[in-house]
């Protein structure tokens, strides 16, 4: 999406209008294949900023991996995509960094008390630093923007809540205030945000990922938080004795 690489490609290519840039909007801060899962784009858009040349049959050449991946496209130019981007996904990333580095400083039993509110506040800080490196280097200055933006508004509830924290002043109702309208606009802006639907059960596909000795399917694959698990015949403890297999509701040993 950014103008150097496309302006690179475009030199490259056979023809201007064959080129089609995408951006998929459906990472996660999982990396590798065993991060994969096959319904990470499902009902998920993904932008197409064909150049103003594009002819029809690469826009749906683009068109095709967008639908097997059950994506929704948006077409967008370059500029248009950069501003929406940089508020909806690379800000948000910047300030759960922000936001778990403050735990390398925090008290001893800090790490005990971390509940769901944290979790979900930074779990995208996992990303690999070198991939957002350079994701925000190319287009920065959207970025900027909107963390200016979300600094202005940190630098007036941080006053509010100095004033609270100094006991009662004749102030104490407008850093309410602040401290209340905050929380309100942070409700009315998820209020436009369209929550991803779930995808069937039925309409996932199985994969399966093989690393060495270990092998996971699809369904495990997407969850680190599960156990490898290992297949294979399972070995019985040396000298233990086989137990009696069931028949029914009687056990029976040797011949029957």
């Amino acid at each position: 999406m950014n103008a150097g690489p496309v302006a690179r490609a475009l030199r490259q290519a056979p023809s201007a209008d064959t080129h089609s840039g995408g951006h998929p909007l459906a990472g996660r801060e999982g990396s590798g294949p065993l991060a994969a899962r096959a319904d990470l784009s499902a009902n998920r858009s993904r932008v197409l900023t064909p150049v103003p040349d594009a002819s029809r049959e690469a826009l749906d050449r683009a068109r095709e991996p967008t639908a097997m991946c059950g994506a929704a496209p948006v077409l967008m130019s370059n500029k248009a995509h950069d501003q929406p981007v940089a508020l909806t996904s690379r800000a948000p990333h910047v300030m759960a960094g922000l936001m778990a580095a403050r735990l390398n400083n925090g008290p001893a039993d800090t790490v005990h008390l971390a509940g769901r509110g944290l979790r979900d506040t930074t779990r995208i800080a996992a990303g690999d630093p070198r991939l957002w490196t350079d994701t925000l280097r190319s287009r920065a200055g959207p970025v900027a923007g909107v963390l200016a933006g979300t600094r202005d508004g940190l630098t007036a509830l941080v006053a509010a809540l100095e004033g609270l924290d100094s006991g009662p002043a004749p102030a104490e109702a407008s850093h309410d205030a602040v401290v209340s309208e905050s929380s309100s606009s942070g409700v009315a802006g998820l209020g436009g945000v369209r929550p991803r639907e779930d995808v069937p059960s039925a309409g996932r596909a199985r994969v399966t990922v093989e690393v060495g000795e270990t092998r996971r399917s699809g369904a495990d694959a997407g969850d680190p938080r599960r156990p490898r698990r290992r297949f294979g015949r399972r070995r019985r403890p040396s000298g233990g004795r086989r137990h009696p297999r069931r028949v029914g509701r009687r056990a029976h040993c040797g011949r029957t």
